[in-house]
């Protein structure tokens, strides 16, 4: 597992202005600290796990993180007081006995069994990897089973932009005439176009669009969100539970946004959305 921390400290963002520090704690693990969101995130450790479903960011590694903080810039103050979200995930690394976990390949490989016995079919397992890697680890497989069928590969998506990078403005003229384009069409603010173009890249427009049509009332402690934006998520980003908008299809938790106030909006909005 690896977990990490998330603080709300200005003067942490300021020392970095932009850059991320990647460096060397004292056990020898790599450690990382970044400004996202305007929250510094800190990370990570490797420690093994047994059972992926009970991980957690655990008190002894966040006294870790701080004290490695305390030591990579010690003109600053390091306290849990500034922490506003902790997580830990779990990296599916390959069997390896007896080496360090943070010694362990990233890399990612698709053994194959081929038939045995009763069996008349391979098997093919895909090991490793990472979600920043995901379509470069699918493209390395099917082609692997193409050969395997004889088949030539008809279609590539390398190039092949998905989801909210469809069509993205990739220079600053493009990027104006997105954002008037979309101000024009849904009547929104430039502003509020930009905002959700940074969030959503260009499924934006949908969120706009539908912001014209509802109430575009902002939740009560992050007024960079709308209900109707909520209602939207909640509408087309297949959320199933509270949790899914607040941890996952928005930055709310892990920027420390959480308040009751909110939690109460954003249900309210998901329940009439979903017939909760």
């Amino acid at each position: 597992k690896g977990s990490h921390i998330v603080l709300d400290h200005p003067d942490l963002l300021r020392a970095l202005n932009g850059r991320m520090i990647y460096f060397e704690a004292n056990d020898g693990r790599i450690c990382l600290v970044f400004d996202y969101l305007g929250r510094a995130l800190v990370g990570s450790t490797d420690i093994r796990a047994a059972d992926p479903e009970t991980v957690r960011c655990e008190d002894d590694e966040i006294d870790y993180f701080l004290a490695s903080l305390r030591e990579l810039l010690p003109g600053l103050a390091f306290g849990r007081e500034q922490i506003v979200y902790a997580y830990s995930g779990i990296r599916p690394l390959p069997a390896s006995d007896g080496t360090a976990p943070g010694l362990i390949s990233r890399d990612h490989s698709a053994p194959v069994v081929e038939i045995e016995g009763s069996r008349n079919w391979p098997i093919v397992s895909l090991v490793g990897g990472k979600w920043t890697t995901f379509r470069g680890f699918a493209e390395e497989v099917t082609d692997m089973l193409l050969s395997r069928l004889g088949q030539p590969r008809r279609v590539s998506t390398q190039s092949l932009a998905i989801g909210g990078g469809r069509d993205f403005p990739t220079d600053a003229a493009a990027h104006a005439r997105w954002i008037s384009a979309a101000t024009a069409e849904t009547g929104s603010s430039p502003a509020r176009a930009e905002a959700l173009l940074d969030r959503y890249g260009t499924t934006a427009r949908l969120i706009l669009a539908h912001e014209a049509e509802r109430q575009a009332e902002p939740l009560a402690d992050a007024l960079e969100y709308t209900l109707a934006e909520i209602d939207w998520l909640a509408r087309n980003e297949n959320v199933v539970h509270l949790a899914d908008i607040v941890m996952r299809r928005t930055a709310l938790a892990i920027t420390g946004r959480v308040s009751r106030g909110n939690l109460e909006q954003i249900a309210d909005t998901a329940a009439a959305a979903l017939s909760w």
